[in-house]
């Protein structure tokens, strides 16, 4: 159940990566939204620390992503929370930067998973490495996941956030 609420954080492991996917993965309509998710986010490390992310409501069912929050060179994603198969995984379409840039290519979704303990959002990616990065349908790349599902690195190295203060107050 924690998946569930974090799952869109995920965006801001995306951004830090590049698109990784030509056609969406979700099939099943987004889940409701989760309210533990809004707000303001910022990197759980000193170095990183001014890597924020902002996530706020878009209607009921979707999410608009920001990352790096505040920056010149900020993304923004529509992004929703979707059940495949056992999990709730959050699906992100990355549309433009800040300064008015389109998506150079079709790689324009992102698929991934979190966890929050203690406060604490774990951000993790859908590996492309593991997963065929290269499906031309929203079947064949559900058929790699599947097909991929027990891999050890299925999912990359977590990316840790913590609630910003401009969020608490």
């Amino acid at each position: 159940m924690k998946a569930f609420f974090v799952s869109v954080s995920v965006a801001v492991a995306f951004l830090l990566t590049g698109c990784d996917f030509e056609v969406p993965l979700a099939q099943s309509p987004p889940l409701d939204i989760a309210e533990k998710l809004l707000g303001v986010w910022e990197r759980d490390s000193e170095q990183y620390r001014e890597q924020r992310l902002l996530v706020l409501p878009m209607g009921r069912r979707e999410y608009l992503v920001s990352f790096p929050h505040g920056s010149a060179d900020a993304m923004f994603a529509r992004a929703y929370l979707f059940r495949q198969q056992a999990d709730i995984l959050v699906q992100l379409e990355w549309l433009g930067t800040a300064r008015g840039a389109l998506p150079e290519d079709k790689r324009i979704y992102q698929v991934g998973r979190c966890d929050i303990e203690n406060g604490r959002l774990a951000v993790r990616l859908l590996n492309t490495g593991v997963v065929d990065k290269d499906a031309t349908t929203t079947a064949h790349l559900e058929l790699s996941l599947i097909e991929n599902r027990n891999h050890p690195e299925l999912w990359g190295k977590p990316l840790f956030f913590v609630r910003s203060q401009e969020t608490e107050e």
